[in-house]
Parts: structure tokens; sequence; C-alpha cells
């Protein structure tokens, strides 16, 4: 399998989203008040900064087998920014997919925004979502590379026991079908 067959499926959130997943930090906030919840969201995204290391298996699409991947994901957090910016490559048998993209907090708690570039006519995607807790939630938003229609993924990220897990959803385009397209675990090195 090439790595554009896998995009078809993949590039609609599962490459892209396959960093993003590793975007949680670990913390409960309760109802902080506006200062408290920029410096909450700042320690969320500066949690991440290092690398990162795991296993997972990819899907691209919902009648494929699932195949196992290793991922690796160099992460940054740029204070003054208030930007985290990450490069994210994974590898298995039949496929391989890198991406890169940052997020940043917005001024409203618990609210995030980035963009995402994953290679091989995939594209870019922008980023958008929400922190509850030890989760994030981000809707992944780009074009199809061959149709040029808007695909949207989901990632949900959740921290807990020193590791990250990653789950991708997307919708088959042809079938209109969800299924997970990738389910991810880092943990920090």
């Amino acid at each position: 399998m090439s790595l554009f067959s896998l995009s078809r499926s993949v590039a609609r959130g599962a490459a892209i989203a396959a960093v993003f997943m590793a975007v949680v930090a670990a913390g409960f906030w309760v109802a902080p008040q506006p200062a408290e919840a920029a410096r909450a969201d700042d320690a969320f995204l500066a949690r991440m900064d290092g690398q990162w290391r795991g296993n997972g298996r990819v899907r691209p699409s919902p009648t494929a087998g699932r195949e196992r991947v290793s991922c690796r994901m160099d992460a940054s957090w740029n204070a003054s920014g208030k930007r985290l910016k990450m490069n994210m490559k994974c590898k298995g048998v039949d496929v391989e997919f890198s991406s890169s993209g940052f997020l940043v907090a917005l001024s409203r708690p618990n609210v995030y925004e980035g963009q995402w570039r994953a290679g091989g006519g995939i594209g870019q995607a922008s980023v958008a979502g929400r922190r509850r807790g030890n989760s994030l939630t981000l809707t992944l938003t780009s074009r199809d590379p061959k149709s040029g229609e808007s695909v949207r993924s989901t990632v949900v990220i959740r921290l807990g026991n020193g590791r990250i897990t990653n789950i991708v959803r997307s919708v088959d385009p042809d079938t209109n079908r969800r299924f997970e397209v990738l389910s991810l675990t880092l943990r920090k090195r």
C-alpha cells in the first residue's frame, strides 16, 4: 500500500490527526478565573514539550485491516508565542507518514486552535477544539485532494498514567461509514 492510497482515508484526518492525538497534558482545572484559565491552558500545552515515542494501529478504510505503526513526536513549547509546535513520524510495514503543525490556547478558557500539514498529497488542515480536564477533543478540517470537498475528522486525546492515548475517527467518503482510523499510545522520553 502506498502513502498516496493510504492518504485518501488517512488524510481525512488520520495521518494529520496522529500528531494532534498527542497533544494532551495532565491536570484537571475546575472553573478557573479568566487569568487562571489562560495560565492553565498554557501549562497544558507546555507539558507537551519534549520527545514522545509510542505504538498504535492505523486503518486506512473501514474495510481494511489494522496495521501496527511506531510513532515519534517532537514537540516544543514557545511560552512567549503561546504556541506548541509539533513534528510527527509514523511507520509500519506497508505505511509511513509524517506531519507537523502547531496549537495555541486562545483567550477563551479551554479553547485551542491551530494548523496541521502532512505530506503525500494530504495538505493542510485547520484544527479547533476544547479541553475538559485531562481530555482534548479536536476537529480537523481539510480538503480532499481529489474531490476538493471539505472533510472532517475527530481526535480524542487523553492523558493518564504517564502516557497519552489518542483515537482518530473519520468518515469514509465513499460509504459515509464512520470508523476508527488510528489509535495510538505515546510515552515521554
